[in-house]
Protein backbone atom coordinates (compact mmCIF):
# COMPACT_ATOMS: atom_id res chain seq x y z
CA UNK A 1 0.00 0.00 0.00
CA UNK A 2 1.19 3.63 -0.33
CA UNK A 3 1.11 5.28 2.81
CA UNK A 4 0.96 9.43 3.59
CA UNK A 5 2.55 10.02 7.69
CA UNK A 6 1.78 14.18 8.56
CA UNK A 7 3.89 14.91 11.48
CA UNK A 8 5.92 17.57 11.58
CA UNK A 9 8.55 18.01 14.54
CA UNK A 10 10.29 14.64 14.97
CA UNK A 11 13.40 13.58 14.58
CA UNK A 12 14.20 12.43 11.30
CA UNK A 13 16.38 9.35 10.11
CA UNK A 14 18.14 11.75 7.83
CA UNK A 15 19.50 14.25 10.48
CA UNK A 16 22.47 14.97 11.46
CA UNK A 17 23.55 14.93 14.70
CA UNK A 18 21.23 11.97 14.74
CA UNK A 19 18.93 11.99 17.27
CA UNK A 20 16.58 8.99 18.48
CA UNK A 21 13.20 8.16 15.70
CA UNK A 22 10.14 8.08 17.35
CA UNK A 23 6.57 7.38 16.68
CA UNK A 24 6.60 8.60 13.14
CA UNK A 25 10.24 7.50 12.20
CA UNK A 26 9.65 3.91 13.59
CA UNK A 27 6.92 3.38 11.96
CA UNK A 28 8.06 4.29 9.12
CA UNK A 29 11.16 2.02 9.20
CA UNK A 30 8.56 -0.78 10.08
CA UNK A 31 6.24 -0.32 7.12
CA UNK A 32 8.67 -0.25 4.61
CA UNK A 33 10.34 -3.01 6.23
CA UNK A 34 7.09 -4.72 5.38
CA UNK A 35 7.07 -3.64 2.30
CA UNK A 36 5.12 -0.50 1.95
CA UNK A 37 5.76 3.19 0.07
CA UNK A 38 5.95 5.67 2.60
CA UNK A 39 5.93 8.71 2.18
CA UNK A 40 6.47 11.11 5.67
CA UNK A 41 5.53 15.05 5.28
CA UNK A 42 8.00 16.94 8.01
CA UNK A 43 9.08 20.43 8.15
CA UNK A 44 12.38 21.95 7.07
CA UNK A 45 12.42 23.18 10.84
CA UNK A 46 13.85 21.09 13.31
CA UNK A 47 11.85 21.51 16.66
CA UNK A 48 14.16 19.58 19.10
CA UNK A 49 16.92 21.85 18.10
CA UNK A 50 16.06 24.77 17.07
CA UNK A 51 17.15 25.10 13.70
CA UNK A 52 16.44 24.44 10.18
CA UNK A 53 17.23 21.54 8.18
CA UNK A 54 17.73 23.31 4.45
CA UNK A 55 15.90 26.86 3.32
CA UNK A 56 13.81 25.19 0.55
CA UNK A 57 10.64 22.66 0.29
CA UNK A 58 13.06 19.50 -0.30
CA UNK A 59 12.39 15.58 -1.14
CA UNK A 60 15.10 13.25 0.42
CA UNK A 61 14.72 9.94 -0.60
CA UNK A 62 15.72 7.28 1.95
CA UNK A 63 15.01 4.49 0.05
CA UNK A 64 13.58 2.97 -3.16
CA UNK A 65 9.98 3.05 -1.36
CA UNK A 66 10.96 5.46 1.65
CA UNK A 67 10.88 9.52 1.21
CA UNK A 68 10.59 12.50 3.10
CA UNK A 69 8.46 15.75 1.94
CA UNK A 70 10.19 18.43 3.88
CA UNK A 71 7.92 21.85 3.60
CA UNK A 72 9.89 24.94 3.94
CA UNK A 73 8.71 26.99 7.11
CA UNK A 74 9.49 29.96 9.22
CA UNK A 75 11.44 29.30 12.62
CA UNK A 76 9.73 29.65 16.23
CA UNK A 77 9.98 29.45 20.14
CA UNK A 78 8.37 27.00 21.98
CA UNK A 79 5.64 29.68 23.00
CA UNK A 80 5.35 32.36 20.52
CA UNK A 81 3.17 34.16 17.68
CA UNK A 82 6.00 32.50 15.05
CA UNK A 83 5.01 28.58 15.65
CA UNK A 84 1.33 29.47 15.13
CA UNK A 85 2.39 31.07 12.10
CA UNK A 86 4.75 27.98 11.24
CA UNK A 87 1.29 25.78 12.10
CA UNK A 88 -0.63 27.67 9.32
CA UNK A 89 2.12 27.81 7.00
CA UNK A 90 2.92 24.13 6.83
CA UNK A 91 -0.86 23.30 6.83
CA UNK A 92 -0.95 25.50 3.62
CA UNK A 93 2.18 24.28 1.63
CA UNK A 94 1.25 20.79 2.78
CA UNK A 95 -2.66 21.46 0.92
CA UNK A 96 -0.44 22.29 -2.13
CA UNK A 97 2.00 19.60 -2.51
CA UNK A 98 -0.61 16.85 -1.49
CA UNK A 99 -2.73 18.06 -4.24
CA UNK A 100 0.20 17.78 -6.60
CA UNK A 101 1.19 14.18 -5.98
CA UNK A 102 -0.28 10.84 -6.84
CA UNK A 103 -3.06 10.05 -3.61
CA UNK A 104 -2.40 7.33 -1.48
CA UNK A 105 -4.73 4.32 -0.04
CA UNK A 106 -4.26 5.83 3.71
CA UNK A 107 -2.72 9.33 5.71
CA UNK A 108 -1.65 8.41 9.12
CA UNK A 109 -1.95 11.87 10.72
CA UNK A 110 -1.02 13.39 13.85
CA UNK A 111 -2.41 15.34 16.32
CA UNK A 112 -1.07 18.03 16.89
CA UNK A 113 -0.91 20.22 15.00
CA UNK A 114 -5.00 21.60 14.45
CA UNK A 115 -3.96 22.91 11.25
CA UNK A 116 -2.01 20.20 9.83
CA UNK A 117 -4.53 17.23 10.79
CA UNK A 118 -7.93 19.71 9.29
CA UNK A 119 -6.26 19.47 5.72
CA UNK A 120 -5.14 15.90 5.89
CA UNK A 121 -8.95 15.31 6.69
CA UNK A 122 -10.21 17.59 4.37
CA UNK A 123 -8.05 16.08 1.73
CA UNK A 124 -9.16 12.71 2.52
CA UNK A 125 -12.52 13.45 2.06
CA UNK A 126 -12.35 14.92 -1.18
CA UNK A 127 -10.26 12.15 -2.61
CA UNK A 128 -11.97 9.71 -0.97
CA UNK A 129 -8.89 8.09 1.31
CA UNK A 130 -9.16 7.20 5.12
CA UNK A 131 -7.17 9.23 6.97
CA UNK A 132 -6.49 8.36 10.51
CA UNK A 133 -6.19 11.24 12.97
CA UNK A 134 -3.33 9.70 15.72
CA UNK A 135 -3.60 11.71 19.19
CA UNK A 136 -0.32 12.83 20.22
CA UNK A 137 -0.95 15.72 22.58
CA UNK A 138 -3.96 17.27 24.00
CA UNK A 139 -4.28 20.63 21.71
CA UNK A 140 -5.76 22.73 22.78
CA UNK A 141 -6.60 21.85 26.14
CA UNK A 142 -2.87 22.44 27.33
CA UNK A 143 -2.10 25.51 25.61
CA UNK A 144 -3.38 27.34 29.17
CA UNK A 145 -1.27 25.14 31.28
CA UNK A 146 2.11 26.60 28.97
CA UNK A 147 1.07 30.31 30.12
CA UNK A 148 1.63 31.90 32.91
CA UNK A 149 -1.28 33.11 34.95
CA UNK A 150 -1.79 36.95 33.70
CA UNK A 151 -1.66 35.30 29.93
CA UNK A 152 -4.46 33.04 30.00
CA UNK A 153 -7.31 35.34 29.84
CA UNK A 154 -5.96 36.64 25.83
CA UNK A 155 -5.59 33.03 24.70
CA UNK A 156 -8.94 32.11 25.43
CA UNK A 157 -10.73 32.92 23.01
CA UNK A 158 -8.11 31.04 20.32
CA UNK A 159 -8.33 27.99 22.87
CA UNK A 160 -12.02 28.30 22.23
CA UNK A 161 -11.76 28.98 18.19
CA UNK A 162 -9.01 25.54 18.10
CA UNK A 163 -11.71 23.82 20.02
CA UNK A 164 -14.11 24.63 17.72
CA UNK A 165 -11.81 23.27 14.94
CA UNK A 166 -10.78 20.54 16.50
CA UNK A 167 -13.97 18.94 17.04
CA UNK A 168 -14.91 19.23 13.60
CA UNK A 169 -11.93 18.03 11.72
CA UNK A 170 -12.29 14.47 14.24
CA UNK A 171 -15.57 14.36 13.94
CA UNK A 172 -14.89 13.78 9.94
CA UNK A 173 -12.05 11.43 10.21
CA UNK A 174 -11.97 7.77 9.36
CA UNK A 175 -10.41 6.91 12.67
CA UNK A 176 -8.75 7.93 15.50
CA UNK A 177 -6.11 6.29 17.39
CA UNK A 178 -4.04 7.52 20.26
CA UNK A 179 -0.78 6.64 23.01
CA UNK A 180 -3.45 5.49 25.99
CA UNK A 181 -6.93 4.59 26.67
CA UNK A 182 -7.39 8.29 27.86
CA UNK A 183 -6.59 10.19 24.76
CA UNK A 184 -8.26 7.83 22.57
CA UNK A 185 -11.18 8.95 25.13
CA UNK A 186 -10.12 12.28 24.83
CA UNK A 187 -10.17 12.43 21.14
CA UNK A 188 -13.60 10.38 20.73
CA UNK A 189 -15.46 13.31 22.32
CA UNK A 190 -14.33 15.86 20.74
CA UNK A 191 -15.63 14.22 17.61
CA UNK A 192 -18.95 13.23 19.91
CA UNK A 193 -19.28 9.82 18.91
CA UNK A 194 -19.23 6.71 20.11
CA UNK A 195 -16.20 3.93 19.66
CA UNK A 196 -15.91 2.14 16.93
CA UNK A 197 -13.64 -1.00 16.08
CA UNK A 198 -11.28 1.61 14.13
CA UNK A 199 -10.53 3.44 16.61
CA UNK A 200 -7.53 1.99 18.54
CA UNK A 201 -5.20 2.22 20.95
CA UNK A 202 -1.12 2.15 20.10
CA UNK A 203 1.50 2.63 23.13
CA UNK A 204 3.94 5.44 22.85
CA UNK A 205 6.80 2.44 22.15
CA UNK A 206 10.64 2.47 22.03
CA UNK A 207 12.72 0.82 20.18
CA UNK A 208 15.80 -0.67 22.58
CA UNK A 209 19.22 -0.09 22.34
CA UNK A 210 20.29 -2.18 25.07
CA UNK A 211 23.69 -3.90 24.50
CA UNK A 212 26.06 -4.59 27.23
CA UNK A 213 29.07 -2.31 26.86
CA UNK A 214 32.44 -3.86 27.88
CA UNK A 215 33.29 -0.17 29.39
CA UNK A 216 30.20 1.71 30.05
CA UNK A 217 32.51 3.74 32.62
CA UNK A 218 34.68 4.63 29.96
CA UNK A 219 31.72 7.01 29.01
CA UNK A 220 31.03 8.42 32.32
CA UNK A 221 34.32 8.81 33.99
CA UNK A 222 32.52 10.69 37.49
CA UNK A 223 30.77 7.65 38.19
CA UNK A 224 31.95 4.62 39.72
CA UNK A 225 30.51 0.44 39.63
CA UNK A 226 29.17 0.81 43.22
CA UNK A 227 27.09 3.99 42.67
CA UNK A 228 23.13 4.31 42.39
CA UNK A 229 22.59 6.10 39.59
CA UNK A 230 19.39 8.29 38.75
CA UNK A 231 19.36 9.42 35.18
CA UNK A 232 16.93 11.40 32.74
CA UNK A 233 17.42 11.71 29.14
CA UNK A 234 15.06 14.48 28.13
CA UNK A 235 14.37 18.21 26.27
CA UNK A 236 15.11 19.99 29.73
CA UNK A 237 12.09 22.25 29.09
CA UNK A 238 8.76 23.60 30.62
CA UNK A 239 7.07 20.57 30.48
CA UNK A 240 9.35 19.10 33.45
CA UNK A 241 9.58 20.24 37.37
CA UNK A 242 13.35 19.63 38.53
CA UNK A 243 13.00 21.40 41.50
CA UNK A 244 12.23 18.34 43.79
CA UNK A 245 14.77 16.80 41.92
CA UNK A 246 17.81 19.27 43.56
CA UNK A 247 16.33 19.25 46.11
CA UNK A 248 16.32 15.93 46.59
CA UNK A 249 19.68 16.09 45.95
CA UNK A 250 20.67 18.05 48.58
CA UNK A 251 18.80 15.96 51.20
CA UNK A 252 20.93 13.14 49.57
CA UNK A 253 24.49 15.05 49.05
CA UNK A 254 25.95 12.93 52.09
CA UNK A 255 25.00 9.80 51.12
CA UNK A 256 27.58 7.63 49.86
CA UNK A 257 27.32 7.05 46.14
CA UNK A 258 24.09 8.28 44.86
CA UNK A 259 24.35 10.32 41.85
CA UNK A 260 21.68 12.46 39.94
CA UNK A 261 22.69 12.14 35.72
CA UNK A 262 20.31 14.68 34.08
CA UNK A 263 21.38 14.36 30.31
CA UNK A 264 19.98 16.95 27.84
CA UNK A 265 20.09 20.59 26.58
CA UNK A 266 17.04 23.43 26.96
CA UNK A 267 15.60 26.56 28.20
CA UNK A 268 15.84 25.34 31.69
CA UNK A 269 19.57 24.08 31.65
CA UNK A 270 21.36 27.15 32.39
CA UNK A 271 19.05 28.19 35.25
CA UNK A 272 19.38 24.16 36.60
CA UNK A 273 23.40 24.46 36.38
CA UNK A 274 23.32 27.44 38.29
CA UNK A 275 21.01 26.79 41.42
CA UNK A 276 22.94 22.82 41.67
CA UNK A 277 26.37 24.90 42.07
CA UNK A 278 28.43 23.22 44.81
CA UNK A 279 26.52 19.91 44.82
CA UNK A 280 28.54 17.28 43.87
CA UNK A 281 26.05 14.84 43.64
CA UNK A 282 23.93 15.70 40.67
CA UNK A 283 25.88 16.50 37.24
CA UNK A 284 24.16 17.95 34.03
CA UNK A 285 26.29 16.70 30.97
CA UNK A 286 23.71 18.57 28.24
CA UNK A 287 23.05 16.88 24.82
CA UNK A 288 24.63 13.00 24.94
CA UNK A 289 25.04 10.64 21.65
CA UNK A 290 23.39 7.17 20.86
CA UNK A 291 26.78 5.49 22.70
CA UNK A 292 26.53 7.32 25.82
CA UNK A 293 22.50 6.65 26.35
CA UNK A 294 23.37 3.29 25.76
CA UNK A 295 26.39 3.30 28.08
CA UNK A 296 24.07 5.65 30.77
CA UNK A 297 21.14 2.83 30.81
CA UNK A 298 23.70 -0.09 31.48
CA UNK A 299 25.16 1.65 34.45
CA UNK A 300 22.14 3.75 35.88
CA UNK A 301 19.70 2.05 38.94
CA UNK A 302 16.65 3.99 37.99
CA UNK A 303 14.87 6.57 35.66
CA UNK A 304 13.24 9.53 37.14
CA UNK A 305 10.39 11.03 35.12
CA UNK A 306 9.46 14.66 36.83
CA UNK A 307 6.76 15.67 34.41
CA UNK A 308 4.46 18.76 35.80
CA UNK A 309 1.01 18.19 37.18
CA UNK A 310 -0.72 18.79 33.41
CA UNK A 311 -3.53 16.59 31.42
CA UNK A 312 -0.75 15.87 29.06
CA UNK A 313 0.99 13.82 31.31
CA UNK A 314 -1.61 12.24 33.64
CA UNK A 315 -3.17 10.98 30.73
CA UNK A 316 -0.23 9.73 28.58
CA UNK A 317 2.47 7.64 28.68
CA UNK A 318 5.68 9.38 27.08
CA UNK A 319 8.65 8.18 25.15
CA UNK A 320 10.74 8.07 27.89
CA UNK A 321 8.52 5.53 30.19
CA UNK A 322 9.41 2.84 27.65
CA UNK A 323 12.80 3.75 27.36
CA UNK A 324 13.34 3.31 31.18
CA UNK A 325 11.60 -0.12 30.87
CA UNK A 326 13.93 -1.15 27.93
CA UNK A 327 16.54 -1.44 30.33
CA UNK A 328 14.52 -2.44 33.43
CA UNK A 329 14.93 0.36 35.14
CA UNK A 330 12.05 1.32 38.32
CA UNK A 331 10.63 4.69 36.95
CA UNK A 332 10.30 7.42 39.31
CA UNK A 333 7.43 9.45 38.72
CA UNK A 334 6.15 13.17 39.32
CA UNK A 335 3.15 12.87 38.51
CA UNK A 336 -0.25 10.84 38.85
CA UNK A 337 -2.31 8.98 36.50
CA UNK A 338 -1.57 6.70 33.26
CA UNK A 339 1.88 6.52 34.14
CA UNK A 340 1.09 5.84 37.75
CA UNK A 341 -1.22 2.94 37.27
CA UNK A 342 1.01 0.99 35.28
CA UNK A 343 4.16 0.87 37.85
CA UNK A 344 1.60 0.19 40.44
CA UNK A 345 0.08 -2.44 38.76
CA UNK A 346 3.09 -4.02 37.34
CA UNK A 347 5.42 -3.57 40.61
CA UNK A 348 8.48 -1.40 38.87
CA UNK A 349 8.12 1.92 40.08
CA UNK A 350 6.51 4.91 42.74
CA UNK A 351 5.19 8.05 42.65
CA UNK A 352 6.44 11.46 44.36
CA UNK A 353 4.62 14.16 45.08
CA UNK A 354 7.41 16.25 46.99
CA UNK A 355 11.31 16.40 47.71
CA UNK A 356 11.55 14.55 50.73
CA UNK A 357 9.37 11.65 49.44
CA UNK A 358 11.65 11.46 46.15
CA UNK A 359 14.13 11.00 48.53
CA UNK A 360 13.14 8.68 50.82
CA UNK A 361 11.95 6.35 47.56
CA UNK A 362 15.60 6.66 46.39
CA UNK A 363 16.73 5.27 50.10
CA UNK A 364 13.92 2.53 50.08
CA UNK A 365 15.06 1.35 46.53
CA UNK A 366 19.10 1.75 46.80
CA UNK A 367 18.92 -0.02 50.58
CA UNK A 368 16.42 -2.74 49.47
CA UNK A 369 18.60 -5.10 46.54
CA UNK A 370 16.06 -7.56 46.26
CA UNK A 371 13.45 -5.00 45.78
CA UNK A 372 15.44 -3.30 43.23
CA UNK A 373 15.72 -7.05 41.20
CA UNK A 374 12.23 -7.87 41.38
CA UNK A 375 11.20 -4.12 39.95
CA UNK A 376 13.91 -4.80 37.24
CA UNK A 377 12.41 -7.97 36.06
CA UNK A 378 9.08 -6.55 36.06
CA UNK A 379 10.02 -3.44 34.24
CA UNK A 380 11.51 -5.40 31.19
CA UNK A 381 8.37 -7.47 31.09
CA UNK A 382 6.00 -4.11 30.78
CA UNK A 383 8.11 -2.84 28.08
CA UNK A 384 8.21 -6.56 26.46
CA UNK A 385 4.64 -6.43 26.63
CA UNK A 386 3.42 -3.37 25.83
CA UNK A 387 6.01 -0.78 24.72
CA UNK A 388 8.40 -2.57 22.55
CA UNK A 389 8.56 -0.77 18.94
CA UNK A 390 8.70 -3.72 16.68
CA UNK A 391 5.70 -5.36 18.80
CA UNK A 392 3.21 -2.33 18.83
CA UNK A 393 4.60 -0.57 15.62
CA UNK A 394 3.86 -3.90 13.77
CA UNK A 395 0.62 -4.60 15.34
CA UNK A 396 0.01 -0.70 13.98
CA UNK A 397 0.81 -1.62 10.53
CA UNK A 398 -1.27 -4.71 10.85
CA UNK A 399 -4.19 -1.97 11.66
CA UNK A 400 -3.64 0.10 8.85
CA UNK A 401 -3.41 -2.60 6.54
CA UNK A 402 -6.89 -3.72 7.56
CA UNK A 403 -7.82 -0.48 6.90
CA UNK A 404 -6.76 -0.10 2.95
CA UNK A 405 -7.92 -3.78 2.98
CA UNK A 406 -11.99 -3.20 4.24
CA UNK A 407 -11.27 0.04 2.45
Amino acid sequence: MKIWLVKAGEALPCDEPKDRLKRMGLLAEELERRGHHVTWFNSTFNHSRKVQRCDEDKTINISERYQIKLIRSNSYKNVSLARIKHHIETAKKFKALAYSMQKPDVILCSMPTIELAEEAVEYGRKMNIPVVIDIRDLWPDIFSEALPTYARPIIRPYIFYSRKRLSKLLSKSYAITGLTNEFLDWGLSYANRDITENDKVFNMAYKSVISKIQNPYEEWKMLKNEDFVICFFGHLGRQFNFDPVIEAARLLQKEKGIKFVICGNGESLPKLTESTEGLENIFFPGWINQKQIQSLLNIASVGIAPYKKSINFTMNVPNKFGEYLSAGLPVILGVDGAMHRLVKENNCGYMYENSQQLAEIILKIKNNNEEKVIMSENAKKLYSKEFDAEKVYGNLVSYLEGIVARK
